[in-house]
């Protein structure tokens, strides 16, 4: 049987002296019980367990990806990271995180929960993606408390007009281990600096491309001299919502029935922060061909990061960068303020 005990954000109340809970015939006296599937901390009445040692940069009790009813820890994050954001809640722990991401059909959806102490509290911000929400929407609310339950880490007394409640099922181990790769050469070795002022971002090339300022960024490694015509046939595209171009360029997230053969989705991180990648192989609409794209959300903007890819079967540009130097590209990125 569970046993579980609502935290909720209030750092000033106190526990009594005498603490008495009950199981059909057996009792516990003097003692709190917090379970978390395979993670039970206990603790002397009157005093709180010590939090779990954050698993995923500074202190961050990680990042955790919502498969159907289960939720599954990222790569660097603890199988105690929902025990971890709970103890930094009742402790009132500011800058304590948790990322939770969620694949749809066709949406995906971060959501970052952060503590804060005054009032001590969740911050939240959600940023959804869909075919119909161009660039992303974000939301930002707060959430009062959360406890353990059998079901998950369920967080309560949120400011939504849908609900109040939200409920991040019990972490799993992931199905494959992620394999940790063997140290190699850097293939980013020689490439040169970049900054778009624009895009609120920099980062890194092959010394033989030259960026051009399209309103967003554009690379092609036949260098011209001039725009191309909206998001033309090739090649790279990098852009941030606030960059004040008015037009845009066609996403694979925005059109996916130009997809029949599917749509690859995977979770990322760039910079520290959580993304998507997509790719998919453009059979219908103008223009075609196999695609990659990159979606985040930070410092208040939306980022989209796109390529018509080479080195494919269907590729319309053979000079097009390959699918792994647009990749490479990307991990460079950093996202400025």
């Amino acid at each position: 049987m569970l046993l579980t005990h609502p935290w909720r954000a209030e750092p000033s109340a106190e526990l009594p002296r005498s603490c008495h809970m009950s199981i059909g015939h057996s009792s516990l006296l003097g003692r709190l019980v917090v379970s978390f599937g395979a993670v039970v901390a206990l603790a002397d009445c009157g005093q709180l367990p010590h939090p779990p040692t954050p698993t995923a940069g500074g202190d961050r009790c990680g990042t955790v990806q919502i498969e159907g009813t289960r939720a599954v820890p990222q790569a660097g994050t603890g199988m105690d990271a929902e025990s971890c954001i709970l103890v930094a809640l009742h402790e009132c722990r500011p800058g304590v995180g948790l990322v939770v991401y969620t694949f749809g059909t066709d949406t995906s959806d971060t959501t970052t929960y952060t503590v804060e102490a005054s009032p001590c509290r969740l911050a939240v911000s959600d940023t959804f993606f869909s075919p119909a929400v161009a660039g992303g929407k974000l939301t930002t609310y707060t959430c009062r408390s959360a406890s353990g339950t059998a079901q998950g880490l369920q967080i309560t007394g949120c400011a939504l007009a849908y609900g109040s409640t939200q409920t991040i099922p019990t972490l799993v181990p992931a199905l494959k281990p992620v394999a940790s790769a063997s140290p190699t050469r850097d293939p980013t070795a020689g490439w040169v600096s970049y900054t778009s002022a624009v895009n609120h971002l920099t980062f890194r090339h092959p010394a033989d491309m030259q960026p051009l300022e399209c309103g967003w960024v554009f690379i092609d490694p036949a260098n011209p001299t001039s725009c191309p015509q909206g998001d033309g046939l090739c090649c790279v595209f990098l852009r941030s919502s606030d960059n004040g171009q008015t037009g845009a360029f066609s996403l694979i997230s925005t059109n996916p029935n130009l997809y029949p053969g599917g749509i690859q989705r995977d979770s990322v991180v760039v910079d520290g922060v959580t993304g998507a990648r997509l790719y998919g192989i453009q059979t219908s609409g103008q223009g075609g061909g196999p695609q990659v794209e990159y979606d985040f959300a930070t410092h208040g903007r939306t980022y989209n990061f796109f390529a018509d890819v080479g080195g494919h079967p269907d590729s319309l540009e053979a000079g097009a960068p390959s699918t792994n130097l647009f990749d490479q590209i990307v991990q460079t990125v950093i996202f400025t303020g």
